[in-house]
């Protein structure tokens, strides 16, 4: 499953060379927005409220669910195990600092930074295909990463009001966190995504619940993406 070409912070910092932001009043924006998103991350993580089992092979150590809310918003949920608790601390800076993450229904995906709030808060730019020689896609989502106690640790995505600059006359709203919605920033223009050549994707809330319980490491990934499915 975690197949990643992996730097430290300080490391992706230095070749993706993203914006610091040091506006005090914009930092206290994002963390308080992302708080609310962590909330809503950890209820579809930990409650089973709504979701349907989803058929898998036989031999899938995947265990899949999803719900669909009342305006036709899209909830999915991927469960796994890891065998060993030792690679807990790996699992996350994986996921954390992974330049070319494993994308579920995705077969390239490249991550970079584009804003730094905090050494636990930043922007990414997230491109990839869902099969070679397809249109690309993208998002622009905040990221946080929370370690709730020394067994659990939340690593949580939305998107929030980009202005890209994509020729799009879509109109790009988070659907589960209203707040996310005012919360804007002007991204620097990019050749491909000006002229439309990627498709623009939106993460309502999407991110991994790691918890490592004796000898295992589960995993839960939650994803609510309009533009792409992963399961």
């Amino acid at each position: 499953m975690f197949i990643f070409i992996n730097d430290s912070f300080e490391e992706r910092c230095k070749k993706d060379q993203p914006i610091v932001c040091i506006n005090p009043i914009i930092n206290a924006q994002a963390v308080e927005l992302m708080e609310e998103a962590v909330k809503e991350f950890k209820y579809h993580a930990t409650y089973i409220d709504g979701f349907e089992r989803c058929p898998t092979y036989t031999d899938s150590y995947l265990r899949l669910h999803k719900k669909e809310l009342e305006d036709n918003t899209l909830v999915e949920k991927i469960e796994y195990t890891i065998w060993d608790s030792e690679n807990y601390e790996e699992v996350i800076n994986e996921i954390w600092n992974a330049d070319r993450p494993k994308f579920f229904n995705a077969e390239i995906a490249k991550r970079k930074l584009v804003r730094v709030y905090n050494p636990n808060l930043v922007m990414i730019q997230q491109r990839y295909q869902t099969w070679y020689g397809a249109r690309e896609k993208y998002f622009y989502a905040l990221a946080t990463k929370v370690e709730v106690t020394k067994y659990i640790t939340l690593i949580v995505m939305i998107s929030v009001n980009v202005v890209d600059h994509h020729p799009s006359t879509k109109e790009y709203k988070n659907k589960l966190i209203e707040k996310a919605n005012s919360f804007s920033t002007v991204i620097d223009i990019e050749e491909g995504i000006r002229k439309g050549k990627f498709k623009k994707t939106f993460v309502n809330v999407a991110g991994y619940y790691v918890q490592k319980y004796n000898q295992f490491v589960d995993v839960t990934f939650i994803s609510s993406i309009d533009g792409h499915n992963c399961i």
